[in-house]
């Protein structure tokens, strides 16, 4: 009798106010549960302590780290070297411990070592599969906003836009990992 594994599996984003976490910030994250489409978004203006200090990202990180740890699976987009790695540091700036442990599949690699492309983006790579949902434009100016507005009606319409473009990237890579996901053969524990 042949019995296959059954995983929890989610992707996921995070948005930052900065490509460096020593300088920058987890703005928010959107997890998505592959089986069940069920989306946890987690955005910083609505944690409790952006009203004391809106500075931090610590409990905003934290809730990140407890719901991905919630999954047996986790997949991103350069991932590896991006969103595990940024959050981490911002765990550990905040006194907390970074993620281990999890499985952690990041498609790049899938898109780099079994498939042929021009550019290894996620946008070229939706283009060429042909998926259904694409990835929106980065508007940079709704990013300082969102910074400099923060806790102001303009400032929570900017953080909607960050939270909207993550949303739609998460979107983007389940239909992505639908399509490739025969070409993934190693689960890497992190």
């Amino acid at each position: 009798m042949n019995q296959s594994a059954i995983f929890s599996v989610a992707v996921f984003d995070i948005e930052t106010s900065n490509l460096n976490a020593d300088f920058g910030i987890v703005l928010c994250a959107v997890i998505m549960d592959v089986n069940t489409r069920e989306m946890k978004v987690l955005r910083w203006d609505d944690m409790p302590e952006f009203k004391k200090d809106r500075s931090s990202d610590k409990q905003l990180c934290e809730a990140i780290k407890q719901a991905l740890e919630a999954f047996d699976v986790i997949i991103g987009y350069n991932s590896s070297k991006f969103d595990i790695p940024f959050l981490n540091t911002r765990l550990i700036k905040n006194g907390d411990e970074m993620i281990t442990g999890i499985k952690h599949i990041d498609l790049l690699y899938s898109a780099r070592y079994y498939l042929k492309l021009s550019k290894n983006t996620l946008e070229n790579l939706t283009e060429f599969l042909g998926t259904i949902e694409r990835k929106t434009k980065v508007d940079g100016s709704q990013w300082t906003k969102a910074l400099v507005m923060a806790g102001t009606p303009k400032g929570r319409k900017a953080m909607d836009y960050i939270v909207n473009h993550c949303i739609k990237d998460v979107q983007v890579l389940a239909e992505v990992f639908g399509k490739i996901k025969d070409t993934i053969k190693v689960i890497k524990v992190r």
